[in-house]
């Protein structure tokens, strides 16, 4: 009983949050929604909103999932009361020009993906994942989306973090994942029209070593506030260069 009370309880703060966010998207107020794990949630802001789907900063918004896999996502899909809010998108002009950033992957590489290494197929659900975003798109009608690749591995992790292998194997499997999202992005035939970009931070968070600068991450996992500066600098020239083709 009490674990169906929290279900409830959390559904009905991601509903109350969902309706602030399409008034905001309506009113012209919303540049860019940030949906999926905690960077997705601290790309975008600077906390967790307290309803799940929230704003700490004008014009943007995050909707965070939880510790979701991008394997998981593949495999599973977005949860169906996703599906359900974001259609109502579709009665929102205003909606077609947001971008709508989908971030997971950082899980997957930490703790799952370096036992793998040696498979073939160790980067198989790359594709899925990304078709999984395509069609949750092409259900609120957006002309465009972007998949975020992961931040890079970090060499120091707060200790409440668990980490798999050393930190070169979780790089190699860091470039495995950028390249396999890289070459798997933009138009499809298939049933939407929807363009999916890749956001890519990974040179701007890097040092020389490909290590997740510790200036830009305080636990080696989330951007700080410098982090998070130069994710909007990054932003920035994204819209610039590739978005303002997509229009």
């Amino acid at each position: 009983m009490r674990h169906q009370i929290r279900v409830l309880r959390a559904r009905t703060l991601a509903w109350i949050g969902f309706v602030g966010l399409v008034i905001s998207i309506a009113r012209g107020r919303v540049d860019e929604v940030w949906v999926g794990d905690s960077n997705a949630v601290l790309f975008g802001a600077n906390k967790f909103p307290r309803l799940g789907i929230g704003s700490t900063e004008p014009r943007r918004w995050v909707w965070s999932l939880g510790p979701r896999l991008m394997f998981s996502v593949a495999r599973d899909g977005y949860p169906p009361m996703m599906h359900r809010m974001l259609r109502v998108l579709r009665r929102v002009r205003a909606n077609r020009q947001v971008l709508w950033i989908f971030s997971a992957g950082e899980i997957d590489l930490r703790c799952h993906l370096v036992p793998h290494l040696g498979d073939a197929d160790v980067m198989i659900f790359v594709k899925p994942y990304i078709e999984r975003v395509r069609l949750l798109v092409g259900e609120f009608d957006a002309p465009f989306a972007a998949v975020s690749i992961p931040v890079p591995p970090a060499a120091d992790f707060s200790d409440e973090y668990p980490v798999v292998g050393t930190l070169e194997e979780r790089l190699a499997a860091h470039r495995l994942m950028r390249e396999q999202i890289l070459a798997n992005i933009g138009p499809t035939t298939g049933s939407t029209d929807a363009v999916i970009f890749a956001f890519d931070a990974t040179d701007r968070l890097s040092d020389e070593h490909g290590h997740y600068r510790p200036e830009v991450t305080d636990d080696g996992i989330h951007p700080n506030e410098a982090g998070r500066a130069e994710i909007r600098a990054a932003i920035a020239e994204f819209r610039t260069t590739i978005l303002a083709g997509a229009n």
